[in-house]
């Protein structure tokens, strides 16, 4: 398992997280927690913050090894060895969300999480990425909260260099094309039709939209069709162009 968090410039993570496993069920490292305590609890997702990732040992089992890397850039990278696991993967954190859309354009870094996987300049098609992965036996998934955003990937041990190749590219170097970015509006806004009878999810954002205007917890994260295609061509404003600034 591989977990990579990045911190870039002044952006601060705070909290980084590690990311659900797919179908719901307990993380990784709540499911080897949880069998170390001989406890059925559940726990909530382990965060970790830079000072603390060398702790993280003490409360896994005693084969399963992890490192703690920073390059010269400043990534700091966990790297988690366990050779009872039958599968790989790797996530990427990067300190900014919705907190940083544009006033005008509510829901950019949510579409731009979508965008990272539509391809890079080396591999321009949108639909090879996930052609790539159903080769290789995996799957990849990501969230956008308020100020961070995070990709996580999953494949197979023996193919888990060339997936991570793949995916830096994307995430170095994507194409942010008109008309893909246009189609994956679509997709967010299933997103955002999905929250609406959600009744938990109405009270959180009721809350949110309480708090003071000035506190960016009130910008609308998810974005729709209208706040991401109908407003953005009232106003002549070019989606491809906010995206390559953002």
């Amino acid at each position: 398992v591989l977990g990579v968090f990045g911190e870039s410039g002044n952006t601060n993570l705070g909290v980084e997280r590690i990311p659900y496993s797919w179908g719901g069920e307990l993380s990784y490292f709540q499911t080897k927690t949880v069998n170390k305590a001989k406890s059925s609890q559940s726990l909530n997702p382990i965060r970790v913050r830079s000072n603390q990732l060398n702790m993280l040992g003490d409360g896994l089992d005693p084969d399963v090894k992890p490192k703690v890397y920073t390059t010269a850039k400043g990534i700091t990278a966990l790297l988690v060895s366990d050779i009872t696991m039958l599968e790989s993967a790797f996530s990427f954190g990067v300190g900014c969300g919705y907190y940083q859309d544009p006033e005008d354009i509510p829901g950019l870094a949510h579409l731009m999480e979508h965008v990272i996987f539509l391809g890079s300049k080396e591999n321009p098609d949108p639909i090879a990425w996930d052609e790539f992965l159903l080769k290789k036996g995996g799957a990849s998934n990501a969230y956008t909260s308020g100020d961070s955003t995070v990709f996580y990937v999953l494949s197979s041990p023996a193919e888990l260099e060339s997936v991570a190749l793949y995916f830096t590219k994307m995430l170095t170097n994507p194409v942010i094309d008109e008309s893909s970015s246009v189609s994956e509006i679509d997709a967010v806004n299933q997103e955002h039709e999905k929250n609406i009878p959600n009744k938990v999810r109405v009270m959180v954002e009721l809350a949110l939209h309480l708090a003071p205007k000035s506190c960016p917890a009130t910008k609308f994260g998810t974005g729709s069709t209208e706040t991401l295609r109908i407003n953005t061509e009232k106003k002549n404003i070019s989606l491809k162009k906010a995206l390559s600034e953002y």
